[in-house]
């Protein structure tokens, strides 16, 4: 599962597509994160105790992500959350 944790740096953008489960957090993601294309499935994708400075952007995903909750610390967004299906 790629992962990005142990209060990592991010200098730049992330983007995701497609692919595997992830989990990001805690860490710091300098631009924007961008997620799309992931396929449907069970797997257990998250973002979780990350400062993001630029945007969050969510679209055109078939699985679910959890963007914090009650087990998984929240987030500081910069920019504009875009379309997400959780977030807490």
């Amino acid at each position: 599962m790629p992962a990005l944790t142990g209060n990592g740096t991010v200098q730049g953008n992330l983007q995701i597509t497609g692919g595997s489960a992830f989990s990001i957090g805690p860490g710091h993601i300098s631009g924007n994160l961008q997620i799309q294309n992931l396929p449907a499935g069970s797997a257990q994708n998250q973002i979780c105790g990350t400062t993001v400075n630029g945007n969050l952007q969510y679209q055109g995903n078939g699985a679910p992500v959890v963007i914090g909750s009650a087990s998984c610390a929240g987030n500081t967004i910069g920019g504009d959350e875009g379309d997400h299906e959780v977030c807490r």
